[in-house]
């Protein structure tokens, strides 16, 4: 019997240690501070939406905003036939294309 409560106990903390390396290798991948505990969460239950860091979704509207601003200006200038400092519509779609190919691979990526 007692050595039946002390297997119990190493897979209990066998699975608290889990659990520990499991979160802090998601703090540091994703960058999260959850105070979730998971043994507590009751049978069926769903962690709560996170919503730590809502600078992370405004920070990727911004950057989608950018690239939208940034494509209809091009595509603005290539109707106009105008130029970007310099650089026709020609160039820059050849710099975004040359950026994408690799030399290495023979054109694979």
């Amino acid at each position: 019997m007692e050595q039946k409560l002390r297997l119990v106990n190493q897979v209990r903390s066998r699975y608290d240690q889990d659990q520990s390396d499991l979160l802090r290798r998601e703090q540091l991948l994703y960058g999260k501070t959850s105070n979730r505990t998971f043994d507590l969460e009751p049978e069926g239950a769903f962690p709560e939406a996170e919503t730590e860091n809502p600078a992370g979704v405004s920070f990727f509207r911004l950057r989608l905003l950018a690239a939208l601003v940034v494509f209809v200006l091009i595509l603005t200038l290539d109707r106009n036939g105008k130029d970007l400092f310099g650089m026709s519509t020609e160039q820059i779609f050849q710099s975004i294309a040359k950026d994408y190919v690799t030399e290495l691979g023979n054109g694979i990526p």
